[in-house]
């Protein structure tokens, strides 16, 4: 290295005015040239460094986002759950029963169907037939079940008067519970 410096310093003692300064003209020149590239550089580096960190910042507050929404999907599948009444049949018919008895009524028939099928919970139904029931008798019994605080709903609902005592009625519905299927 110091060969070369000592060359390139003899070389230079060689030249005259006017080219020694042409020569650290351009020397000058080439070193402001490299910091200009160095610096240009770095700033778009800065820039490029800025736009990554605000796309990532846009993300993040998207990910907050999707945890938030999950959280509340989450609390309202848990609280779907728990309004699910978990035994199926057996609680379904024993809680019809028990309104009945509580209500006055006397139901002729109970007869259990399976539900359509599904993924994520089972439907349990059971058919019910009530004989000689009053509009108040079945408002209130019909009340009960979808106020419960499982989750019930009572479809297919056919009422139908007696011949004899219009103020009686003959009515055949269907209600469904619903459980959480079993993950085996």
């Amino acid at each position: 290295m110091e060969r070369f410096l000592g060359l390139l310093k003899a070389y230079f003692d060689r030249l005259d005015e006017r080219q020694k300064l042409i020569a650290v003209v351009a020397v000058c020149g080439s070193l402001l040239l490299i910091l200009l590239l160095v610096f240009a550089t770095l700033t778009s580096s800065i820039g490029d460094m800025e736009k990554r960190i605000k796309r990532n910042e846009d993300l993040l507050g998207e990910v907050a986002k999707l945890r938030q929404d999950y959280r509340k999907t989450s609390s309202t599948v848990e609280r779907i759950k728990s309004l699910l009444v978990g035994e199926g049949d057996q609680i379904l018919t024993t809680y019809l029963e028990k309104t009945a008895k509580d209500i006055g009524l006397n139901i002729e028939s109970i007869k259990q169907m399976s539900g359509p099928p599904n993924d994520l919970f089972v439907e349990s139904v059971v058919e019910v037939h009530i004989e000689k029931i009053t509009l108040k008798e079945l408002v209130d019994f019909l009340f009960r079940i979808e106020s419960h605080t499982k989750l019930m709903k009572v479809t297919n609902l056919k009422i139908r008067p007696k011949f004899v005592d219009p103020s009686q009625l003959n009515v055949n519905f269907r209600v469904s519970s619903f459980a959480e299927k079993s993950s085996s």
